[in-house]
């Protein structure tokens, strides 16, 4: 029982690829600064003096903090 690999395809895929390792990167480095930037926005909300905006900040946090991961994934 022996197994062959075959390249042959992957030649012609390349292109592909390539244009989806590029999205990939892109999506990466988009959403880490969106990321960054409302996680800074939150924090700095968290610690303002406006009440209204404290509370909904920490219902968020504790929305997410409470609900399952893979919820959270869908």
């Amino acid at each position: 029982m022996g197994y062959t690999l075959q390249f042959g395809w992957l030649g012609p895929a390349l292109g592909a690829i390539a244009q989806g390792a590029g999205m990939t990167i892109f999506l990466i480095a988009v959403t880490t600064v969106l990321g960054t930037v409302l996680s800074v926005a939150g924090a700095a909300a968290k610690r303002s003096r406006f009440t209204l905006l404290r509370q909904a900040v920490s219902a968020y946090v504790e929305l997410v903090r409470n609900t399952p991961f893979l919820v959270q994934l869908f």
